[in-house]
């Protein structure tokens, strides 16, 4: 067996087979790139370690504000109230404006998810017909959420909801992305009281 010349082994697989020595490439990446600076005032050479580049690129980006910072996105918890064999969802009027869409929007797809039907009464409230938990509706809005109010891009929270030709779009404010969203579906809602025969 011939000896390697790069890495002065005997039995190495990269020299048999005419391929670069798979040893010495384990060495070289094991040493840090370093960058050198020319320092023109003093023709003196500096040398930056990855570290310091990094830690470079980072303060320049918070210098511009174009570092990402993770929002958070809040909503306040729903207000359910039970009345008989319905549910009152006191506070969707205010749950719709704080996430700057239509109320009608939300109610259409809170009666497809939940698979019934209701109305708004005079204060504003959405009188469901059925037996429904806080935390059912709480987990169809963070749906509601995630589908039609955050930007799929950037994650933000601030985007605007807009109807052209059938279509929705959600245009986010921060990033400026556009993206198609489904249109509500309602699901399949079972006749309750007499059928009428034809």
């Amino acid at each position: 067996m011939e000896k390697c010349t790069e890495c002065e082994k005997l039995d190495c697989w990269g020299k048999t087979n005419n391929l670069i020595c798979i040893d010495t490439i384990f060495v070289k990446l094991k040493k840090k790139p370093k960058l050198e600076k020319v320092n023109k005032k003093k023709d003196v050479k500096v040398i930056y370690t990855y570290h310091e580049l990094l830690s470079r690129v980072f303060s320049i980006l918070e210098e511009q504000n174009l570092v990402c910072q993770k929002q958070s996105y809040k909503i306040v918890p729903p207000v359910v109230q039970r009345e008989g064999r319905k549910t009152v969802f006191c506070n969707v009027k205010d749950i719709a404006t704080r996430m700057k869409r239509p109320c009608e929007h939300l109610i259409q797809f809170l009666f497809a998810e939940l698979c019934t039907q209701g109305s708004l009464d005079g204060n504003q409230r959405l009188v469901i017909k059925g037996k429904f938990q806080p935390n059912q509706i709480e987990t169809i809005l963070k749906r509601y959420i995630a589908e039609y109010v955050m930007c799929k891009t950037c994650k933000s929270a601030e985007s605007v909801l807009q109807k052209e030709n059938r279509l929705y779009f959600v245009t986010c404010q921060s990033c400026g992305s556009k993206r198609s969203v489904s249109t509500v579906k309602t699901g399949f809602v079972a006749q309750t009281g007499k059928r009428v025969k034809t």
